[in-house]
């Protein structure tokens, strides 16, 4: 696959011969190669059995890898940065779930590798007002285009950001065509799950960070299917020695818009569906207040979600394609559930601490309880609550030699 047209790449080759020999030298001493390496191990369990006994149980088990480029800036202000991914099968079982760590176009598969990332940059400006964009295959970082981690390697998009900074302010733009999933080696088209193809998505944005205040404001368009809006907000309160709190809210609107939301196609069951999770709007609130004191927070979190869909269980649909992963920026959001289900409540409390005061740095455990009631299924089921549990331990290593190192270990009861 061709990254850039022949002409791009013959413009930042007469370019780079043109520069001074000092600034190739900073170029060179400001790059760098790091290689990242990610062990990821999924168990799930499901206590419902299927009609003729089996369980609906699974495990997977993947290595991957990642080879990351960062150039310095020719001149300070051409660079170009790259990485490549890779992921290796270790071990699958159980229920015939689809690949949730490695996973191919046409099946199962044992091994994947792909160019994940391969960019030019450019930036120009100061402290006090600065400049910053890049154009081809990149990891999403702003906004309502983010992506997702959560598996042995990321996955990316094919477009362009932007973004201006201006003291506290900062505005930003993306736009995307393609998606690098991050279970497989190929690019593709958003698609609908009537498997129609979405052309593009594009977002504009700002941010405020001053005065103990975060602020967000995001909206986002997915061609004929789906627009999104998006207010986040955040205020720290330094309210004693060794005591803060931070209070922040949420508001996260999906509204179907377009040829493809809502159009009729069949499930891999051939019952007739219709695209989108919800009918016409959906939205969600989202309140929490954390309290810190010391090595420990306390977190307190409420929910609301309005996501109506006739005769089904409807949700809030926070991507804007469903081969996408989005950004879930509600804090009751869990590994299991989104707990985004028409008509739900949702209260939550969290509590974490810091072991580096015990004599064990690096050692963090977070609890969490989540409860939603007052679900409007209109589908045959009639769920009206859930429940979830999670407790999550991590640890990074503090030894010289095993620097970079760490472990995260999820168990999640629904």
């Amino acid at each position: 696959m061709k990254l850039y047209k022949p002409s791009v790449l013959s413009a930042a080759v007469l370019t780079a011969t043109a520069i001074s020999g000092s600034s190739q030298a900073e170029f060179l001493n400001d790059s760098h190669l790091d290689i990242q390496f990610r062990n990821v191990y999924f168990n799930h369990k499901v206590s419902e059995k299927h009609t003729d006994g089996s369980t609906q149980n699974w495990h997977q088990w993947a290595q991957g890898a990642e080879i990351n480029f960062k150039s310095g800036y020719l001149s300070e202000i051409v660079g170009f940065d790259a990485s490549y991914y890779g992921a290796l099968k270790l071990d699958r079982g159980g229920a015939n779930k689809p690949l949730q760590l490695i996973g191919g176009s046409q099946g199962d598969s044992s091994h994947y590798h792909r160019l994940g990332q391969a960019y030019l940059k450019a930036k120009a400006g100061n402290d006090e007002l600065s400049i910053y964009g890049q154009a081809g295959y990149m990891l999403g970082s702003k906004g309502l285009i983010l992506g997702s981690r959560s598996r042995a390697t990321p996955s990316a998009y094919r477009g362009a950001q932007g973004e201006i900074s201006a003291r506290d302010f900062t505005f930003y733009g993306t736009y995307v065509d393609r998606i690098g999933l991050r279970t497989q080696s190929s690019w593709n088209h958003f698609t609908t799950k009537a498997g129609d193809q979405i052309d593009h998505a594009w977002q504009l944005g700002s941010t405020y960070s001053a005065n103990n205040i975060t602020a967000e404001l995001t909206y986002l368009a997915a061609k004929d299917y789906q627009r999104q809006y998006l207010i986040d907000l955040g205020y720290h309160i330094d309210w004693r020695d060794n005591m803060s709190w931070l209070l922040s809210a949420n508001y996260h609107q999906a509204n179907g818009h377009g040829k493809l939301w809502g159009k009729s196609y069949q499930d891999s069951s051939g019952n007739p569906k219709t695209t989108g999770n919800f009918d016409n709007t959906a939205n969600h609130i989202n309140l929490n207040a954390q309290l810190s004191v010391g090595p420990m927070a306390v977190q307190l979190s409420f929910a609301r979600t309005v996501a109506s869909k006739h005769g089904e269980l409807g949700l809030l649909d926070y991507k804007f394609a469903d081969n996408e992963y989005g950004r879930v920026p509600s804090q009751v959001s869990r590994y299991i559930s989104d707990f985004m289900y028409n008509g739900e409540r949702v209260w939550q409390i969290q509590a974490g601490y810091d072991f580096a005061d015990l004599a064990l740095p690096g050692l963090n455990v977070t609890l969490a309880h989540t409860r939603g009631i007052n679900i409007n299924d209109q589908s045959s089921q009639k769920l009206t609550s859930e429940t979830e549990n999670n407790v999550i331990v991590k640890y990074a290593f503090q030894e010289q030699s095993l620097q970079g190192l760490s472990v995260k270990l999820i168990q999640a009861w629904h």
